[in-house]
């Protein structure tokens, strides 16, 4: 390790002994040495100087700043450095300058004595700020880089991605002080990824698998991304017609203006419990009604007529599922969410436009070739015309024409992805069912530990989407949990810098030193 010590006198002492000696030679010829006398102090006598010209003479290097330099404080420096000869020039040696030279200040200490008294000031006290920062009034950390924004600039306008349903659960359905900590705190605002959830990840990886065959596709633009992702949505609701099943799927939707986005676990033609739907049906409508929708429910070879029906995965190191309102209340909005945007999707109400916008995209940016090559090898039908003798057909040059491309675009792909949504959803919304549930899974094996089946609530969103808005917009401060649901600060990383959970502790403090004064009453 280098260690730093601040610079010494001879650091800036240039001369070598040679010239040392030579110089000392020099003096001595021009300063004769006077007859013994009692010593002089230093401090009261002005020494002889050698000039410039002289110094140059006896070295022919010395720097400018030596230009005028003590012959006695010369020999001082040189009684204790290296190659210097001792008592060349003792301290209390006399110089030879005239008695004119020497400097003599009158007493005027019986004149100052006779002056009124000054008040002055007193001495600043010694501090380790420097003299900028003197005046400087202290602030805590928070608050001097407190930034003015409300976290919806800050952190969800462009160029920084878009809302996401986690951020309308993890905040105002479970607390939005640790939201906005980890916002703020963390790297990227995302949650510190712990082996728990990398276990929890593995068990929605092999549900998925399941399903779905993963192959890898690169992309180079923005353009193709996004193709790819509607490409994996309509291939998502094909494999839900095919098989009853789908997994993973990506859904968009528009919440107070702001572009949101999620991924559905899970949709399938199953309903999660058919009595409880069958009593949702009928307390809201006539009997009329009812027989109709119930009547809805076909046999799975009917797909015209079947219901398609949204669920979540939880996973849990506890081979049993959690209780308490507490518990499924993010779990509850971000079912109601993905649900309301496949619906939106459903009615075509979705504005594609705004969506492309938002993630600043063009819509006629031409797919690359790479992007193109890729999965038009997986499905032609997708990128390329259904004629195969036309899809053969090659320019002067011997390539295969780009005429016969049939999506090249995010615009003309639009209208697969509408077409798709009519196939999978044929009587509109009211081919999604009401009827939403969440299966907790055994994070050891992925077996299922137990589920929760509730209705769609679009007005419980709706109460939601505006207080947690509020927040996001800067209308108020993040709010922190209530008494009755302080275990969930037993599992958040910023329990001990809480400002929230302090002021509750300095409230219940309060409350129970105001208790003993009152007698215990």
């Amino acid at each position: 390790m280098t260690t730093f010590a601040p610079p010494s006198f001879d650091d800036y002492y240039d001369l070598t002994s040679e010239e040392e000696a030579l110089l000392i030679d020099l003096a001595s010829k021009i300063v004769p040495t006077p007859p013994a006398a009692p010593a002089v102090s230093a401090t009261t006598s002005v020494s002889g100087h050698v000039s410039s010209a002289d110094l140059v003479t006896a070295s022919g290097h010395v720097h400018q700043h030596y230009e005028s330099v003590s012959v006695s404080s010369v020999a001082t420096t040189n009684s204790t450095g290296a190659g210097r000869p001792p008592g060349a020039f003792p301290l209390s040696q006399p110089t030879s300058q005239p008695q004119q030279d020497t400097v003599v200040y009158p007493d005027l200490s019986r004149a100052l004595a006779e002056l009124p008294a000054e008040k002055t000031e007193a001495p600043p006290a010694v501090s380790e700020k420097n003299d900028d920062e003197s005046d400087i009034e202290e602030v805590s950390a928070d608050d001097f880089f407190k930034d003015e924004r409300s976290p919806l600039v800050r952190f969800r306008t462009f160029p920084k991605k878009p809302f996401s349903v986690t951020d309308l659960t993890s905040g105002g359905a479970w607390c939005e002080l640790q939201y906005y900590y980890t916002l703020t705190r963390l790297p990227w605002g995302r949650k510190t990824k712990t082996a728990i959830m990398r276990e929890g990840s593995k068990v929605h990886k092999k549900l998925e698998d399941q399903v779905h065959t993963t192959v890898r596709v690169d992309v180079d633009t923005k353009e193709d991304l996004f193709g790819l992702k509607l490409w994996n949505f309509i291939q998502g609701l094909r494999t839900l017609r095919d098989t009853g099943l789908t997994r993973e799927l990506e859904v968009w939707g528009m919440v107070d203006g702001q572009l949101c986005t999620g991924i559905v676990d899970s949709l399938s033609y199953s309903c999660p419990n058919s009595d409880f739907e069958d009593e949702i049906i009928s307390s809201s409508q006539d009997s009329q009604d009812a027989k109709s929708d119930s009547k809805m429910r076909a046999t799975p070879a009917d797909n015209s007529s079947q219901l398609v029906y949204l669920c979540d995965v939880k996973t849990r190191g506890k081979p049993y599922p959690p209780k308490g309102a507490a518990m499924l209340r993010p779990v509850k909005i971000q079912l109601f969410l993905y649900h309301r945007f496949l619906a939106e999707m459903i009615k075509g109400n979705l504005d594609f436009s705004r969506v492309f916008r938002r993630l600043d995209i063009d819509p006629d940016e031409p797919f690359t070739d790479e992007f193109i090559a890729q999965v038009g090898s997986l499905h032609d039908e997708v990128f390329y015309d259904a004629d195969p003798e036309s899809s053969q057909e090659s320019n002067g040059n011997g390539h295969a024409s780009s005429d016969f491309v049939k999506y090249r675009t995010l615009r003309e792909l639009l209208p697969l992805l509408r077409a798709e949504l009519k196939l999978t959803f044929p009587n509109g919304v009211n081919s999604l069912g009401l009827l939403l549930s969440v299966d907790y899974r055994f994070r050891g094996d992925g077996s299922i530990i137990g589920s929760y089946t509730f209705p769609m609530d679009d007005q419980a969103l709706d109460l939601h989407i505006a207080s947690d808005m509020q927040w996001w917009k800067g209308e108020r401060a993040p709010s922190g949990v209530d008494i009755e649901e302080t275990f969930k600060c037993r599992l958040c990383e910023f329990s001990e810098e809480c400002s929230w959970r302090a002021k509750m502790n300095r409230e219940r403090l309060a409350k129970a030193k105001e208790k003993i004064r009152n007698g215990g009453v």
